[in-house]
C-alpha cells in the first residue's frame, strides 16, 4: 500500500513512540468520550454517525465490542479497532486472527494510507482530534473505563448472595430457552433425533458447526439398521475427511490400516458423490482438528447405541442424587482411542498422547446438550420428577470454563477482582453471567444508560 500526505501534529505529543500502549490507551479513552449521535464524514465520502462506541475490552481481541453505527444511514454492530496508525492494522496482522473477524470499523489517530480500507475490507476513520499531552491524563485514568455503570453499582451494592440469585435465576431461563428450543425439534423430528441435532452442533464448536450441521443431515438419511451397524464408517465417508490413500503419506502402519478399512467399509454402503463438506482449519488447535473432533463423536455414538435419551435415562435411574450425575457422566463418556489420542490429523503425529475429550468438553456438553434434553423430554412426557432432577444436576455443575463473554462481564460488573472469584464458582452462575450480558449488554450496544436492566434497577 502506498502512504498518502499526512498531518504528522496530530501524533506530536510528549509521549514517546516506544510507549505506544499508553498512546493507544488515551486514544481508546478519546474514542470512548466521542460524542454521540453525531455525523462524522469519513474519507471516501461517507457517512458514520456513532450511536455507541461499544464496551471497553481489556482482554485479547478488539478494543470496543459490540458498538453500534450509522454507516451511510444504515445501522450496524459489531467491534472497533483503535490504533495509533491505519498502518498498524496490518503491523498487528488482525487480517489473520479470527479475533478480529467482526471489526466494523478501524478508528485511528492518523490515517497514513492511500486506501480508505484496511486489507480486510474494514472502513478506516480517522478520529477528528490530536492527541493530547501525556500530563493531562493519570495512570488510573487512562485504564479506567470511563462510562456510567448501573450493573457495577448494583454489584457492589448487593450481597453476594443477591447477586447469585440475581444470576442463578438468569442461568435457570438460559437453561429453559435451550431446553424450549430442543422440545420443540423433539416434537418436529423424534427425541433422538433432536438429540443428536444439539450433539452433533457442540462438536463444531465456532468454526465447524455449519460443517457438523451438515454432516449430521447427510448421517439423518440412513436408515436405523445401517446406522446401527455402520455409524463410524457413515461419518468418515459422509465427512469427506477420508485422504486419497495413493496421495497420502501416512506417519504410522495403524493409521493407514484405519483410513484402508474405512475406504473398504465405505464403498458399498455411499448413496452417491456428494459435494465435499466445507472444514474450518483456520485458527484452530491440532488438539481440535476436524480429525479428532470426529473421532470423538464417533466413539459416543457407538455408546449410546442409536437410543441416545434411553442411554441417559439409565444413567439417572442408577443414579438417584442430582449430585451424582455429572460424575457419572463424566466417568462413561471419557473416551480411549490409542489410535487419535497421538494423531492430529491422518498424517500428523502429537508429540503426546492426549485425550479426545477432556473434562472441560464433557461437561460443556453436559451443561448445553445432555441435562437440557432431559429437561426438553421431561416435558413432553410430562415427568415432573425427571425435569427437576435435570434442572438441579444443572444447578450443582462445577464452574465452566472462562470465555472472553465471562471476562468482559466479570470487568464491567464487579469493582474488585475477587468478587468474580467468590460469585461465579458455578456453570449455572456462569450461564447467568452470559444470558444477562448477552440479552441486555450486547443488545444495549454497551449504551448503559439505554439498557433495560439498568433502567429497572435504577427504577
Amino acid at each position: 500500500m502506498q502512504a498518502k500526505q499526512i498531518n504528522r501534529r496530530k501524533l506530536s505529543a510528549d509521549i514517546p513512540d516506544k510507549d505506544e500502549r499508553i498512546r493507544e490507551r488515551i486514544i481508546q479513552k478519546l474514542w470512548r468520550g466521542i460524542t454521540i449521535d453525531t455525523e462524522f464524514t469519513v474519507r471516501g465520502g461517507g457517512k458514520i454517525e456513532i450511536i455507541s462506541p461499544g464496551s471497553w475490552n481489556h482482554e485479547e481481541g478488539p478494543d470496543f465490542l459490540n458498538a453500534m453505527l450509522r454507516v451511510n444511514g444504515k445501522i450496524i454492530r459489531g467491534d472497533v479497532e483503535i490504533h495509533q496508525r491505519s498502518s498498524d492494522w496490518t503491523r498487528h496482522s488482525h487480517s489473520q486472527s479470527p479475533h478480529y473477524s467482526n471489526v466494523i470499523l478501524h478508528a485511528v489517530m492518523l490515517d497514513d494510507l492511500k486506501d480508505p480500507v484496511t486489507p480486510s475490507g474494514v472502513p478506516v476513520f480517522e478520529l477528528p482530534f490530536s492527541l493530547p499531552p501525556k500530563k493531562d491524563y493519570q495512570p488510573q485514568e487512562i485504564e479506567e473505563n470511563a462510562e456510567t455503570n448501573f450493573c457495577r453499582d448494583f454489584f457492589h451494592s448487593a450481597s453476594d448472595e443477591d447477586a447469585r440469585i440475581f444470576l442463578t435465576d438468569a442461568g435457570i431461563e438460559r437453561f429453559r430457552n435451550k431446553s424450549t428450543a430442543i422440545l420443540s425439534d423433539m416434537i418436529a423430528f423424534g427425541s433422538d433425533r433432536a438429540f443428536l441435532k444439539y450433539f452433533f452442533d457442540a462438536f463444531g464448536y465456532k468454526k465447524n458447526r455449519t460443517a457438523f450441521a451438515k454432516l449430521f443431515s447427510r448421517f439423518s438419511e440412513y436408515d436405523r439398521t445401517e446406522i446401527n451397524q455402520h455409524s463410524t464408517t457413515i461419518l468418515w465417508g459422509e465427512s469427506g475427511l477420508l485422504p486419497n490413500q495413493s496421495k497420502e503419506a501416512f506417519p504410522d502402519d495403524k493409521m493407514q490400516s484405519f483410513v484402508s478399512d474405512c475406504w473398504k467399509q465405505w464403498w458399498p454402503l455411499r448413496k452417491s458423490a456428494r459435494e465435499k463438506i466445507n472444514w474450518t482449519r483456520n485458527a484452530i488447535r491440532p488438539l481440535n482438528s476436524p480429525e479428532r473432533r470426529l473421532a470423538a463423536l464417533c466413539i459416543m455414538l457407538e455408546k449410546f447405541e442409536n437410543s441416545p435419551i434411553d442411554f441417559f435415562l439409565r444413567i439417572v435411574r442408577s443414579n438417584t442424587y442430582p449430585s451424582a450425575f455429572w460424575p457419572a457422566v463424566r466417568n462413561i463418556l471419557k473416551i480411549q482411542c490409542q489410535l487419535w489420542e497421538n494423531h492430529a490429523s491422518f498424517g500428523s503425529i502429537l508429540p503426546k498422547n492426549v485425550s479426545l475429550a477432556g473434562e472441560s468438553f464433557l461437561l460443556e456438553i453436559t451443561l448445553n446438550v445432555i441435562l437440557p434434553s432431559l429437561y426438553a423430554y421431561a416435558v413432553l412426557k410430562k415427568d415432573r420428577t425427571l425435569s427437576r432432577y435435570a434442572l438441579d444436576s444443572y444447578l450443582i455443575l462445577p464452574p465452566e470454563q472462562d470465555n472472553s463473554i465471562i471476562r468482559a462481564a466479570a470487568e464491567k460488573w464487579f469493582k474488585h477482582p475477587d468478587k468474580k472469584r467468590i460469585i461465579l464458582n458455578s456453570t449455572a452462575l456462569r450461564q447467568g453471567t452470559l444470558h444477562v450480558y448477552k440479552e441486555f449488554c450486547e443488545k444495549a450496544s454497551g449504551r448503559c444508560a439505554q439498557c433495560l436492566l439498568s433502567c429497572s434497577v435504577r427504577y
